[in-house]
Formats: structure tokens, sequence, C-alpha cells
């Protein structure tokens, strides 16, 4: 309830800040970051759809690394209500601190956890994160793990996902994993949720209880069992009767010689964790999928997969449709010398929809559809295209059954190592068995260009596109342009600036003109605070007095994120990893990396995340502590994430055909709602964008109550989209029919109290990377005649990383026979927080990912190593 908004917040924070000195006992360097940002929007009312003229946010981060005693971090943000500044999302963290025999991390304030059942990894189940305002506690040893926590779930409702609005959903936990061998582990949960009010959110379920547990066996090393299975009491809303109910999960993953396969059967009942964005709730299926490869340069793939939707339908539940899809897919991926690709897929499916209650006739429809993609890369070019062509058929409505072929193509050509150029074309054509239909062309491209100070970059982009409706004749033209400057000013400043500005004269009425313009400041400022002081060399000496051991393992391209290397996913070469903080090296040809001669006791091993590759997301393990005995050998294995993305199109069905037409106009301002709220993105011109979705299955929903009154969604609002190693790049689009009467919006409404238009602004575009490698440490180094060295080099966010070392004297020669070479190289020394880090080796710094990858490849040509591009100084 919004009167009730925030409530113990204050206290909340003051029990998490008695941790504070507890917790940063042993200072080391440490930073502060303050920065803000700002919005400014300026159309008509017809397109500025209810958002404030300017958005403001701003916050400070505060970060003290520890040694023995654990990290602290500090987040706070000041945000808009009506016409005043109010406290935003605000959290305080403990990170690994010692007591009991366990690390603990502790975090108050507005928190986001991962469900629990996400560690079933199985690649067709995926769940958001959990986001309240409360508390947890975390503790990991050797054999065992618990956490624990509770709080009120939380909306967020700008679009910098800062200005947190507390619901009033109660929600308590725990969760605990015992490893009996490394064969045999346990898990265990239990939960509490209470709901009174979600605000403008739908409510299904007021109360549930939950208690249940686990198993997961490795049979063999190629073979995993998962069996899963929870005791569930919960009561809908608006009834006072209780149901006793339950969920399970059974599955296993087989790893072959040659591919892999996966196999599951779930059920998940509606009171199964019956929290705000929750996705795995109501729903049960069948799964199954598989890669085999025929040889080094081919790949086949496929699979099944039956969903079925509103298990109970009794109750609040009544009103909601019993539905059942099913669906096939299958196709072959080639590599074509070395450096192009071809993939062909085919899916098939279709789906069912019956209304429990109401006149509504039961639906049903069938979609197939067959896809081409080729990618090369030649010189300083790299090209992209792509056909598709998908039918459907809707048995209930002739108007909705279709057939659409799609063709795009992408260039980019790399100028020179300060200038880029790129430019795409998009060619749609949809026809009805009628011999209606539309066509759509769309042209766009730019450029981006270095400047006089090497931190910055200039970028603009042009877009023009034209709809033809054939049936109407009509015809509508749009134009777009995208000016930016990022880059950074000095050491510790960095600035970003864009504008975009759009017209769109056909569908506004009372606007010829049709312009809007959307602008976007960004400044972030960063100071250094606290001291240097550690172990040192000096320690890791006396360790190795008490005997020592060997740590080896593998890095991985997770592609379904279950944490296993699985047949197919490439080992990656070249990964940064670290052991404490004084030893780093980084993975060889195979993926494998080994720590020698490491000191008996408890050591951490993880990831070196501030020069991760820009390709991939750190696992939710990005560090593991090892028992190690004397003379023993243990043995780990990372995972990274691929990234992807998910992109489409909300469209006003003008012609009520159920048709994507062309010349039909864009809807603005609707929201789109990926995973069930774990992220959320504002339509603007029709289209919007999700950037560094992770691999795996996804829901994508468009939000009914942001769109006008009256206005009715075309098909289903919730769609299944999927990124994979052949198709890492998923595209929706949505259709709404829209009566003539005046708009009006529901989601997001005015707080009482508030001076705010009738419609407030979208939820947050998406939440924060991980908070090390936001927080990560970096130094240059200081002396003069490195800063001489580096004086002439350009500036970027990507480098390419050499070599990581733990003696400077080699590392420097390294750097001089790159530079004699004729390559930019230079030395990033350890920061005053971690004086034994190791002393970096990189190349040059570049503006595109592209210009990196392209020096990447002729230093692996020279040296016989794999190379990968990170972001860093």
């Amino acid at each position: 309830m919004r009167t009730h908004r925030r409530g113990g917040r204050p206290l909340l924070l003051g029990v998490c800040l008695l941790a504070v000195p507890l917790a940063a006992s042993a200072q080391e360097q440490g930073s502060i970051q303050l920065f803000s940002q700002t919005q400014l929007v300026g159309a008509s009312p017809q397109r500025q759809t209810g958002e404030h003229t300017i958005e403001p946010d701003f916050g400070v981060i505060w970060f003290r690394p520890g040694t023995r005693a654990g990290q602290l971090r500090m987040e706070i943000h000041a945000t808009r209500a009506g016409d005043q500044l109010q406290l935003g999302r605000s959290s305080v963290s403990v990170h690994r601190a010692p007591f009991g025999g366990a690390l603990w991390t502790l975090d108050g304030g507005d928190i986001s956890l991962p469900p629990g059942l996400t560690d079933t990894r199985f690649s067709n189940l995926s769940a958001p994160p959990l986001s309240f305002a409360g508390a947890s506690a975390t503790a990991t040893a050797a054999r065992w793990n618990l956490q624990v926590g509770g709080g009120r779930t939380t909306a967020w409702r700008n679009i910098f996902g800062s200005d947190t609005d507390i619901l009033g959903q109660s929600l308590a936990f725990a969760r605990a994993g015992y490893t009996v061998s490394p064969r045999v582990s346990f898990i265990g949960r239990a939960s509490r949720v209470r709901t009174s009010d979600l605000e403008e959110f739908p409510v299904t379920i007021a109360a549930s209880d939950e208690a249940g547990g686990g198993v997961r066996v490795l049979v063999t090393p190629s073979i995993h069992l998962v069996a899963d299975g929870a005791w569930v009491k919960y009561r809908a809303a608006g009834t006072t009767t209780p149901v006793d109910d339950g969920s399970y999960l059974v599955g296993t993953h087989v790893l072959l010689a040659r591919g892999w396969v996966q196999v599951n059967a779930s059920r998940f009942s509606p009171g199964e964790l019956p929290v705000l964005h929750a996705a795995l709730q109501d729903r049960e299926g069948l799964f199954a999928a598989g890669e085999y490869d025929v040889g080094s340069r081919v790949r086949l793939f496929g699979g099944w997969e039956t969903v079925s939707t509103n298990l109970d339908p009794s109750g609040a539940l009544a009103s909601r449709p019993q539905r059942r899809a099913e669906r096939g897919f299958g196709g072959v991926r080639m590599r074509v010398a070395n450096r192009s690709t071809v993939s062909v897929r085919v899916e098939d499916g279709d789906r069912i929809s019956k209304p429990v209650a109401g006149t509504l006739d039961e639906t049903s429809s069938d979609t197939g559809e067959l896809s081409a993609d080729w990618q090369v890369s030649l010189g300083r070019t790299t090209a992209f295209a792509r056909y598709a062509r998908r039918e459907n058929i809707d048995h209930s409505s002739t108007s909705a059954t279709y057939t659409q072929q799609d063709a795009s193509g992408q260039l980019y050509v790399n100028v020179s190592r300060r200038s880029q150029l790129f430019g795409s074309v998009m060619v749609t054509r949809q026809v009805s068995p009628s011999g209606n239909g539309n066509s759509f062309l769309q042209f766009s491209g730019g450029g981006q260009q270095q400047l006089f100070n090497e931190g910055l970059w200039l970028r603009v982009e042009g877009t023009a596109s034209r709809n033809h409706d054939r049936l109407s004749d009509l015809f509508m033209p749009r134009n777009a342009l995208t000016v930016g400057l990022n880059g950074q000013i000095t050491p510790q400043t960095t600035v970003g600036f864009n504008v975009y500005v759009d017209r769109a004269p056909a569908g506004f009425a009372g606007n010829d003109e049709g312009w809007l313009t959307r602008s976007m400041l960004r400044v972030t400022h960063t100071i250094a605070t606290g001291s240097a002081s550690g172990a040192g060399r000096a320690g890791i000496a006396s360790e190795l007095r008490r005997g020592s051991g060997t740590i080896t393992g593998i890095v991985f391209a997770d592609w379904n994120g279950n944490g296993q290397m699985d047949s197919g996913e490439e080992q990656l070469a070249g990964i940064p990893l670290r052991l404490g903080t004084a030893v780093h090296v980084t993975t060889a040809h195979d993926g494998q990396f080994a720590f020698m001669n490491v000191g008996s006791g408890a050591q951490q091993v993880g990831l070196d995340l501030t020069a991760l590759p820009v390709d991939f997301d750190p696992p939710e393990a990005a560090e593991v502590t090892l028992e190690l005995s004397r003379g023993a050998t243990r043995r780990v294995a990372f995972g990274l994430l691929p990234l992807g993305t998910v992109q489409g199109r909300v469209l006003h069905d003008a012609n009520c055909n159920g048709l994507a037409d062309a010349g039909e106009p864009a809807v603005d301002g609707a929201v789109l709602s990926l995973d069930e709220g774990q992220r959320s993105e504002l339509a603007r011109e029709g289209r919007f964008r999700f950037d560094s979705v992770r691999a795996g299955a996804h829901r994508l929903t468009l939000l009914k109550e942001s769109l006008p009154e009256g206005a009715v969604i075309t098909g289903d609002a919730e769609r299944d989209v999927e990124l994979r190693r052949d198709q890492p790049e998923a595209s929706v689009t949505f259709l709404v029919q829209i009566e003539k009467r005046p708009e009006v919006r529901k989601v997001f409404p005015p707080r009482i109290g508030a001076n705010r238009p009738a419609a407030t602004p979208s939820p947050v575009v998406a939440r924060a990377r991980e908070a090390s490698r936001a927080a990560a440490p970096a130094a240059l180094p200081g002396t003069p005649a490195a800063k001489a060295r580096r004086a002439n080099l350009p500036s970027g966010p990507f480098t390419v990383q050499v070599a990581a070392l733990n003696d400077p004297l080699r590392a420097r020669h390294i750097v001089d026979d790159l530079q004699d070479a004729g390559f930019e190289a230079y030395l990033v020394e350890p920061p005053a927080a971690d004086p034994d880090g190791p002393y970096r080796v990189r190349v040059g710094r570049y503006g595109s990912r592209v210009t990196a990858q392209r020096t990447a490849e002729e230093l692996e040509r020279r040296l016989g190593e794999k190379l990968w591009v990170t972001k860093g100084k």
C-alpha cells in the first residue's frame, strides 16, 4: 500500500550498519563512486504518454575491501517522488566474513536473490531473482551451506530502477544444502508468503506455506540425476478454503561422447512461492532436448516440449484460461572455412486455450518456422544475413492465418582504429490466404569516431522505415536519428550524453509533425579511499611451510546454464583466474589451468572479474573455497554464461486482421516484462530491446495495464523465447487493437498525495550487472615512463589482455617486445588495494569489440595462444 511505503527501512539500515565495523576492521584501499543520471523527454502529449519531462537519479556507492573480515559495500540512491526527492534503492552488504567455520554474506535493504529451484540447472526452467526490501544471511562451508532471509517484495517504478516501491506482500524463506560426497548432495527449503495488496499487479494467491527438498546424484561423470519435491498449502485470493497441493521435478543430464541430452518432468503448484515476478508457478510439462556433433564442423540439435497451465481452475483462478502448448524444433549448425558459419533451424508447434469461465470458445493454432543464418568475417569487414519463413494457422480465425517472410542483413567496416562504419537493412512481407498483406522496409546506418580526447567517442546513427499496406494502400514513413558522446574525460570521471530524435507524422491527430526527443545524461566520478595493507608474499611463504597441494580446473562456455560441461560446450582459452590475491594464471588452449605448490588449508579460487571477456557473464559462483590437504589435488570448473538479445515491436493492429501489416503504427509507452518482471522495458516508437540476456529459456510479457483503456492484445500476451548457441538473438512482435477513446493507462498509478500526471514512467530497464565487476578496482602504471608510453594510445572501453604475471620485470619485457613489434602495448600495475595482484600486459584501447577482436586475432597468430577482448584500462 502506498501509505506504508518504505516502512521500516531506516531501522533496517541501522541494524545492518552495526555490522560495518566488524566487517571492515582490516582496511585496504577502497573507493567512493558518485554518479548522477537524468532523462529529458520532449514531445506532444500524445507521444509523451505520461512520462515526466525531467527524470533524475543521484547515487553513491561506497566500497571498502577487507582481508580476513570480509568486504563492505553500500549503495544509496535519491530519486524523484512528485516534485520532491526521496530515498531510493539502498542497500548495505558484508561479503565473505569468516565466523564459526564458514564464510558469511550479510545483505540488508533492497535485495535481489535467485530462487532456489534455479539450482536444478535444466535449460527449459528459468526463474528471475526475488526482489524485496529486507535482510538475508548466507553461510558457506566446505560441505554445507545455509541461507535465511525475509522482507516485503518491491516493484521498481522509474526508468533507472532506483525508485523501489514496497508492496503489501511479506516473504520469509530458508534454504540449506549438504554434500555427503562428491557425487551426492541434498537440498532443503521452506517459505512463507502472505499477500494483501500488490497495487496494480494481480493477486491470485493470498497465502502460501511450503516445505520441500531434493537430492542431486552424479551417477557417473556423464550422468547427472535430479529429484525434488515439496508440500504446498495455499489459499487463493477471494477464498477462505486452503488447498493442500504439491510440486515436483525429476530429470537427468546425460553427457555423450559427441553431445548431450536433457530430459525432465515438472509440476509447479499455484502456491509455489507466489511472490511478485516469480516464474515457476501453476504449470506442468515434459521436456527433452539434445545436441550431437556429426563431425568437427557440423552439429545437430533438436528438442520437444509440452506445457500446461492453470492446474487448479477454482476460486480466483476460474477466470484464467487453461492452456496447453507443444513444440518441436531441430536444426544444424555448420562451420564453413574458419571465418564463416551457417545455421538452419526448423520449428513446429501448436497452442490450445480453453476458458474455464465465460462464453469464449476454445481456440487453437499451429505455427511453423524455417530460418537460416549466415555470418562471415573477412579482413576489416564483418557481415551477417538471415532469412526466415513463418506460417501461422489459426483454426478459429482465418484473419489470424498468414505466411510471413523476413530477410535482414548487417555490415560492419573497421575503417581504422579510430573510425568505424556500420549499416543494416530489413525486409518483411506478410500475406494472408485472401491475398492481402503488407510490406515493410527499413534502412539504418551510421558510424563512430574517436575525438581529440582519447577517452571520448562520437556515435551517429540514422534510421528510415517505410510501411505499405496493399489492401488500404496506406503508406507510412518514419525517421529517427541518434547521437551520442560517451567516454572517459579524466581517469576518475566518465560521461555519457545521448540524444534520440524520432519523427512519425502519421497516426497522431492534431500533431502533424509527430516529433519526440529523448535525452540521457550520465556522469560518474570515482574517489579512491583508504590505505593499502595485506598479507603479501611473505604470508604465502609461511603457508608453504605447512605443506602444499595442487588445484586444477577448467573454464568453459555454459550454454545451457547447468553448471557442468556438456558435449559441444567449448573450452575457453586465455581466461584469467586467481588464487587468493597473490597468484594469477590464464587457461591454456584446452581451457585447463593449474595452481602448483598451493599452501594447505582453506584456499579461494575464482575468476578474475576485472578482466572477464565481454561476451560472457560470470557464473553465480565465480569463486569457490577449497580445503586443501598436504599433497592433495583438488579440481574445480567454472562455466561462463554467454549473453544474447531479446528484441521486438508492439504495433497497432489498425485493420484488426491479426497481422503485423506494413504501415500500421507503433504503440508507444507499452511495458514489456522479461521473465515475469526480472527486467522490464518501455517500448519507444514501438520497439523494445533487452541486451545482455543470458542463454536459455525466457518468457516475454506485454503488460495490458500499460496500454490505453479499451486496448485488446491480439494473441497471447506472454511469449516464450529461447537463446541458444545457434540462436543468440530472439525477435517478437505483439499486436494491439485500440479503440478510439481518451488514453488512460493503469500501470504505475500516481502515489497518494504526489503531484503526478495520470500515467507515470516505466519500470527499470534492467537490473545492474554483478556488483563485484562494478566495484572491482583498476589502476594504470603511475611512473612517468609508463605515462609517456601511453600518451598517444587511442581510448575506448575494450582492450586485449596478453598476460597477467606476478613478475614485474618479465611483464615489462613483454610490453617492450610488443611495442617493438608495432603493437600499442602497455602495463597495468596492481592497484594499491591489491598490492599482490598481477602485472597485466594489455594491447590497445578500442571503441568497439570488433576492432579489439581483430588485434586479438593478429596476436594469437604471432603468439600461438588464445587471447580475449576485455574491458579495462
